[in-house]
Protein backbone atom coordinates (compact mmCIF):
# COMPACT_ATOMS: atom_id res chain seq x y z
CA UNK A 1 0.00 0.00 0.00
CA UNK A 2 1.42 3.39 -0.97
CA UNK A 3 1.94 5.99 1.73
CA UNK A 4 -0.22 9.11 1.55
CA UNK A 5 3.04 11.08 1.93
CA UNK A 6 5.00 10.48 -1.23
CA UNK A 7 7.14 13.62 -1.51
CA UNK A 8 8.52 15.08 -4.74
CA UNK A 9 7.88 11.96 -6.76
CA UNK A 10 4.13 12.56 -6.32
CA UNK A 11 4.26 15.51 -8.71
CA UNK A 12 5.49 18.24 -6.36
CA UNK A 13 8.24 20.41 -7.78
CA UNK A 14 11.64 20.23 -6.12
CA UNK A 15 12.98 23.36 -4.45
CA UNK A 16 16.78 23.08 -4.38
CA UNK A 17 17.32 25.00 -1.11
CA UNK A 18 14.63 22.90 0.60
CA UNK A 19 16.20 19.65 -0.67
CA UNK A 20 19.57 20.71 0.77
CA UNK A 21 17.95 21.61 4.09
CA UNK A 22 16.08 18.30 4.27
CA UNK A 23 19.30 16.34 3.75
CA UNK A 24 21.06 18.43 6.42
CA UNK A 25 18.22 17.82 8.88
CA UNK A 26 18.13 14.10 8.18
CA UNK A 27 21.86 13.37 8.07
CA UNK A 28 23.55 15.97 10.24
CA UNK A 29 21.07 17.32 12.74
CA UNK A 30 18.87 14.33 13.60
CA UNK A 31 20.90 11.36 12.30
CA UNK A 32 17.78 9.88 10.71
CA UNK A 33 15.67 9.97 13.89
CA UNK A 34 12.09 11.19 14.32
CA UNK A 35 11.85 14.51 16.18
CA UNK A 36 8.79 13.31 18.10
CA UNK A 37 10.52 10.10 19.15
CA UNK A 38 13.53 12.19 20.22
CA UNK A 39 11.15 14.36 22.25
CA UNK A 40 10.71 11.49 24.72
CA UNK A 41 13.68 9.15 24.21
CA UNK A 42 17.42 9.17 23.71
CA UNK A 43 18.87 7.88 20.41
CA UNK A 44 20.41 4.87 22.19
CA UNK A 45 16.91 3.87 23.35
CA UNK A 46 15.38 4.42 19.91
CA UNK A 47 18.08 2.51 18.07
CA UNK A 48 19.78 0.06 20.46
CA UNK A 49 23.03 -1.49 19.29
CA UNK A 50 22.45 -4.61 17.22
CA UNK A 51 18.85 -3.64 16.41
CA UNK A 52 17.59 -2.98 12.89
CA UNK A 53 17.10 0.69 13.87
CA UNK A 54 20.79 1.00 14.79
CA UNK A 55 21.58 0.76 11.09
CA UNK A 56 21.38 4.18 9.42
CA UNK A 57 20.22 2.67 6.13
CA UNK A 58 17.19 1.19 7.87
CA UNK A 59 16.37 4.46 9.66
CA UNK A 60 16.52 6.23 6.30
CA UNK A 61 13.52 4.17 5.23
CA UNK A 62 11.56 5.14 8.35
CA UNK A 63 12.05 8.92 8.54
CA UNK A 64 10.21 11.42 6.34
CA UNK A 65 10.28 15.20 6.05
CA UNK A 66 6.88 16.66 6.91
CA UNK A 67 5.64 20.15 6.00
CA UNK A 68 3.62 21.33 9.01
CA UNK A 69 1.76 23.81 6.81
CA UNK A 70 1.01 21.69 3.76
CA UNK A 71 2.68 22.71 0.51
CA UNK A 72 -0.47 22.29 -1.57
CA UNK A 73 -2.15 24.83 0.73
CA UNK A 74 0.69 27.37 0.35
CA UNK A 75 3.01 26.14 3.11
CA UNK A 76 6.61 27.33 3.13
CA UNK A 77 9.27 25.26 1.33
CA UNK A 78 12.11 25.54 3.87
CA UNK A 79 13.32 24.04 7.16
CA UNK A 80 11.17 26.53 9.10
CA UNK A 81 8.14 24.48 8.09
CA UNK A 82 9.67 21.01 8.29
CA UNK A 83 9.73 18.27 10.88
CA UNK A 84 11.41 14.89 10.53
CA UNK A 85 8.90 12.24 11.49
CA UNK A 86 8.84 8.45 11.45
CA UNK A 87 6.05 6.87 9.39
CA UNK A 88 3.94 6.36 12.52
CA UNK A 89 4.12 9.98 13.71
CA UNK A 90 3.79 11.35 10.17
CA UNK A 91 0.55 9.48 9.59
CA UNK A 92 -0.89 10.10 13.06
CA UNK A 93 0.24 13.64 13.85
CA UNK A 94 1.08 15.33 10.57
CA UNK A 95 -2.24 17.11 10.11
CA UNK A 96 -2.76 17.74 13.82
CA UNK A 97 -0.22 20.58 14.11
CA UNK A 98 -0.03 24.15 12.87
CA UNK A 99 3.16 26.03 12.13
CA UNK A 100 2.06 28.92 14.35
CA UNK A 101 1.54 26.58 17.32
CA UNK A 102 4.90 24.90 16.72
CA UNK A 103 6.61 28.33 16.63
CA UNK A 104 4.80 29.44 19.80
CA UNK A 105 5.79 26.24 21.63
CA UNK A 106 9.35 26.56 20.34
CA UNK A 107 9.63 30.16 21.60
CA UNK A 108 8.64 28.94 25.06
CA UNK A 109 11.01 25.95 24.90
CA UNK A 110 14.02 28.10 23.97
CA UNK A 111 13.50 30.10 27.16
CA UNK A 112 14.09 26.97 29.23
CA UNK A 113 16.85 24.45 29.65
CA UNK A 114 18.47 22.74 26.71
CA UNK A 115 18.31 19.00 26.29
CA UNK A 116 21.53 17.21 25.44
CA UNK A 117 22.20 13.76 24.11
CA UNK A 118 24.93 11.74 22.50
CA UNK A 119 24.29 11.08 18.82
CA UNK A 120 26.21 8.48 16.88
CA UNK A 121 26.72 8.99 13.17
CA UNK A 122 28.55 6.79 10.71
CA UNK A 123 30.04 9.90 9.11
CA UNK A 124 30.75 12.00 12.19
CA UNK A 125 31.23 9.44 14.94
CA UNK A 126 29.74 10.30 18.31
CA UNK A 127 28.96 13.89 19.18
CA UNK A 128 26.90 15.86 21.66
CA UNK A 129 23.69 17.36 20.27
CA UNK A 130 22.02 20.25 22.09
CA UNK A 131 18.45 21.25 21.53
CA UNK A 132 15.05 21.99 22.98
CA UNK A 133 11.91 20.00 23.56
CA UNK A 134 8.80 21.94 22.57
CA UNK A 135 5.38 20.87 23.85
CA UNK A 136 3.18 21.44 20.80
CA UNK A 137 -0.61 21.44 21.18
CA UNK A 138 -2.44 19.20 18.73
CA UNK A 139 -5.28 20.72 16.74
CA UNK A 140 -8.76 19.42 17.53
CA UNK A 141 -7.35 17.32 20.36
CA UNK A 142 -7.04 18.02 24.04
CA UNK A 143 -3.42 16.93 24.00
CA UNK A 144 0.10 18.03 23.13
CA UNK A 145 3.21 16.30 21.81
CA UNK A 146 6.88 16.72 22.73
CA UNK A 147 9.07 17.53 19.73
CA UNK A 148 12.87 17.79 19.88
CA UNK A 149 14.59 20.54 17.87
CA UNK A 150 18.34 20.96 17.49
CA UNK A 151 19.51 24.47 18.39
CA UNK A 152 20.23 25.20 14.72
CA UNK A 153 16.84 23.99 13.50
CA UNK A 154 15.02 25.86 16.30
CA UNK A 155 16.89 29.08 15.49
CA UNK A 156 16.07 28.77 11.79
CA UNK A 157 12.40 27.92 12.44
CA UNK A 158 11.98 30.95 14.75
CA UNK A 159 13.87 33.33 12.44
CA UNK A 160 11.71 32.38 9.45
CA UNK A 161 8.58 32.67 11.58
CA UNK A 162 9.55 36.20 12.68
CA UNK A 163 10.45 37.25 9.11
CA UNK A 164 7.11 36.04 7.79
CA UNK A 165 5.21 37.75 10.63
CA UNK A 166 6.95 41.03 9.74
CA UNK A 167 6.14 40.60 6.04
CA UNK A 168 2.50 39.94 6.85
CA UNK A 169 2.19 42.89 9.26
CA UNK A 170 3.88 45.24 6.73
CA UNK A 171 1.34 44.20 4.11
CA UNK A 172 4.14 42.89 1.91
CA UNK A 173 2.21 39.74 1.08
Amino acid sequence: MASKHQGPEAGRSIVEEEAIQVEDLKQNQYAWHCQVCLGVSQPAQLAPAQSYAARRLNRQMMVEAHHVDQVHAGGARHAGNLLLLCHYHHDNLGDAMSRQEVARALRMATQGAKRRFLAASERQGSRIVDGYVASVPLLSRNDSIAIFFTVSHADYWLRKSREEEIETSDGSE
